[in-house]
C-alpha cells in the first residue's frame, strides 16, 4: 500500500493544509487517535482488506497514539488479527456516537474517523457526537458534498438529524485520488476537514448541543 502512487498522492494532498487563516498543517501528522467503523469482514474480501491496509499505513508513519476498531461483522480470526497488529477492539456497538478525548495530551491534534462506505445516518451520529468540537476530528467516508448536492434527499422527519446536510460551508474536503489499480475500493471517498476559519463563519449557537438533537437509534446498525 505505502508503495503505491495512489497513497503517496494522499500523503502528498493532506501536507500544507491551510487549516487556519493563520496556520498551514500537514493533517496526518497531528492525528493523536484513528477510530475505525465498517471495514468488515476483511479475511474474505480484497475491497476490506485493502481498506484495512490504507489505514495500518497511516497508522505504522505516523506517531498515532491509539487505534480503536469495531465491525459487527467481523469474526473471531479478525479480531485476533487485528489486536495482534495494534488495534484496540471496541467490545459494544456506538452507533458511531464516540465522544473524542479533548484531555490536555490531545492539544492541537485530531481524531480520526475512519469510515469507507459506512451508511450515511453512521457519519451523522459521529458528526453529532462532536458537534462542538469539529476543529478536532477528521473523517475519511464517503463524500459529503455529493450527499449535500445530490438528488436523494434526506427524508423529511430526518433532516433535523442530518448532520451530514449542517457541515455545508463548515468542511474541506480532499477526495481520494482516482489511480488506485482497483478502482471500486477507495472510489468517492474524502478526508474531511473542519478548519478553524471555516468552523467561526457560524454563530456559536449553531453548535450548542441543546439547538442539535441526538439522533434516534438505528434500526439496521450501523452499516
Amino acid at each position: 500500500m505505502k508503495e503505491t502512487q495512489f497513497f503517496k498522492d494522499i500523503i502528498e494532498s493532506q501536507t500544507n493544509f491551510k487549516y487556519s487563516e493563520t496556520e498551514n498543517i500537514t493533517l496526518y501528522e497531528h492525528i493523536h487517535d484513528i477510530v475505525c467503523y465498517g471495514i468488515g469482514d476483511f479475511s474474505s474480501s480484497k475491497k476490506c482488506l485493502d481498506q484495512l491496509a490504507y489505514i495500518t499505513s497511516v497508522k505504522s508513519i505516523y506517531n498515532v497514539s491509539s487505534i480503536y476498531i469495531y465491525d459487527p461483522v467481523m469474526n473471531e480470526i479478525e479480531k485476533k488479527l487485528v489486536d495482534k497488529i495494534g488495534f484496540k477492539l471496541i467490545e459494544v456497538n456506538e452507533e458511531g456516537k464516540r465522544k473524542i478525548n479533548m484531555s490536555i495530551e490531545t492539544n492541537n491534534r485530531f481524531t480520526l474517523f475512519y469510515m469507507p462506505f459506512c451508511g450515511r445516518k453512521l457519519y451523522d451520529n459521529v458528526l453529532w457526537a462532536n458537534w462542538e468540537d469539529l476543529s478536532k476530528v477528521l473523517i475519511i467516508g464517503n463524500s459529503f458534498d455529493i450527499y449535500i448536492d445530490g438528488i436523494n434527499k434526506v427524508e423529511d422527519d430526518y433532516v433535523q438529524y442530518s448532520y451530514t446536510s449542517k457541515t455545508a460551508g463548515i468542511h474541506n474536503e480532499l477526495l481520494f485520488p482516482k489511480n488506485y489499480p482497483t478502482p471500486y475500493i477507495f472510489h468517492d471517498l474524502s478526508i474531511h476537514i473542519f478548519p478553524k476559519h471555516l468552523l467561526s463563519t457560524k454563530e456559536d449557537s449553531f453548535y450548542s448541543k441543546s439547538k442539535n438533537l441526538e439522533p434516534p437509534k438505528l434500526i439496521f446498525g450501523p452499516e
